[in-house]
C-alpha cells in the first residue's frame, strides 16, 4: 500500500526502522464514534464482502462544514481528486457527509475522516437495503 507524504517540509532524515501502520476497522452495520484532535485526519479500513449490495458510508458531525469524509479503493485517500468525497451538510437536521458505493464493489476501502470542530464524529457504513418505491400496473 502506498502511504502519501503530505508534509515534505519535514523530510530531513530517513527513519532507521520501517514504519508500521494499523487501521481501525469500520464494520458494516455498526456505529463508530471517532474522537481525535481537531484538524487531524484519521483512517479506517472498510471491507465489503463479495455479493454485497450498495454500501452507504456516513459521518455525522455536530456543525455545518465541521468535517469531511473520503474513500478510496485499496489505497489511502490523498486529496488528489481520485477518491470519493463527502462534505458535511445539513440533511434532515443532521450534518452528514455521505458516500455511496454501488453494488458489486467488493474489497477493501480506506476511509479518511477530517474533523474541524471539537465534537466527536459518528461513522457508519451499511449495506443499503432494497427499497420498493412504487408499483405500476401494466394495462392489458
Amino acid at each position: 500500500m502506498k502511504v502519501p507524504d503530505l508534509n515534505r517540509l519535514n523530510n530531513v532524515v530517513a527513519a532507521a526502522d520501517p514504519l508500521h501502520i494499523a487501521f481501525a476497522d469500520l464494520p458494516l452495520g455498526a456505529d463508530v464514534t471517532a474522537s481525535f484532535p481537531v484538524g487531524d485526519v484519521t483512517y479506517y479500513r472498510l471491507t465489503i464482502p463479495a455479493g454485497s449490495g450498495p454500501v452507504h458510508i456516513s459521518a455525522q458531525f455536530a456543525a455545518d462544514n465541521a468535517g469531511a469524509l473520503a474513500a478510496r479503493f485499496a489505497e489511502l485517500p490523498t486529496g488528489d481528486g481520485t477518491e470519493l468525497v463527502g462534505l458535511a451538510k445539513v440533511n434532515g437536521g443532521a450534518r452528514l457527509a455521505t458516500i455511496d458505493l454501488p453494488a458489486g464493489m467488493a474489497g477493501v476501502y480506506y476511509i479518511s475522516v477530517r474533523r474541524i470542530t471539537s465534537s466527536p464524529v459518528i461513522l457508519r457504513a451499511a449495506v443499503t437495503p432494497l427499497a420498493l418505491t412504487g408499483l405500476q400496473t401494466k394495462a392489458t
